[in-house]
């Protein structure tokens, strides 16, 4: 497979790219400045910065913790007040929302969130720019920059992508696994490869939903691997051998983001803690 032929000069590409990025940018930060918490940012942020802080991963354990670091990284700079005597944390398990409460509104809750959601932001902007890298790839510069502008105005991904939550982040590093996924059976190159096995990691590393791409890579690894003269036997073996040196990949960024933990099963209980908070009697949107 060859990529399209650039259809824009370089420099107009370029232009229109960062014009549309910085429309989206202005339109999500101007939105993280506005609104106030949501119910899951109350307990996703202060999670993120204690377990920074401490090492300790006890709050939000249904939700891996990739997303709610990256958004506490910023919260360094204002160095918020953490009572690590505060009976929420001290309990077993951790009161999540309680504390999460108290953490932020015992601080300036206004700056601790903007500062939260920028990390969530640059994902946002990262996941438009790589939809927009692939349909060029597929269709050219005019698809890419088209596909660009449907993300960065689109309302779904501006409403969720300035909030410390999992969903856009995981959307990001998933398209990014696909993409650089079949780049590799476009170009045999191995560092897409390995690109390809980061990103999964990170998908996983974010929400548990992300296990969905497993199955993804075992049905496409075998149609990554570059014909060359091989027997489908013989595409088969490297189709197989490719997802598993990602998935290896893939396990060891998992690893180093839960900074190796001693329980084998850390990931296993996440996964099984996903409905810990669900409440089998609460009316949900349309049936309340």
């Amino acid at each position: 497979m060859n990529r399209p032929s650039a259809e824009l000069p370089a420099v107009a590409r370029r232009i229109a790219t960062a014009s549309l990025l910085a429309l989206m940018a202005v339109q999500l930060i101007a939105g993280a400045r506005a609104w106030t918490a949501t119910s899951d940012e109350i307990t996703h942020l202060p999670s993120g910065y204690v377990n920074l802080v401490t090492g300790d991963p006890r709050l939000n354990p249904q939700h891996p913790p990739l997303a709610k670091l990256l958004a506490a990284l910023p919260l360094f700079a204002v160095d918020p007040s953490f009572d690590r005597d505060d009976p929420a944390w001290t309990a077993d398990p951790p009161r999540e929302w309680e504390f999460g409460e108290r953490f932020l509104y015992e601080n300036d809750p206004d700056r601790l969130l903007f500062l939260g959601r920028l990390p969530m932001i640059g994902l946002a902007l990262l996941l438009a720019w790589i939809v927009g890298q692939f349909a060029a790839d597929l269709f050219g510069d005019r698809a890419g920059l088209a596909a660009l502008a449907l993300v960065a105005l689109s309302p779904n991904v501006l409403a969720h992508g300035r909030l410390v939550t999992m969903d856009v982040p995981v959307a990001c590093f998933s398209t990014w696994f696909v993409h650089r996924l079949w780049r590799h059976a476009r170009d045999g190159r191995r560092r897409d490869a390995v690109l390809a096995g980061l990103a999964l990691g990170l998908a996983l590393a974010t929400k548990f939903s992300a296990l969905i791409l497993l199955p993804v890579l075992a049905v496409l690894a075998p149609l990554a691997i570059r014909r060359d003269g091989r027997s489908p036997i013989r595409r088969i073996l490297a189709g197989l051998g490719l997802a598993g040196a990602v998935t290896v990949i893939a396990i060891v960024v998992v690893l180093a983001v839960y900074r190796f933990p001693s329980d084998p099963g850390f990931y296993l209980d996440g996964v099984l803690r996903v409905n810990a908070d669900h409440d089998p009697n609460r009316a949900y949107y349309l049936l309340g």
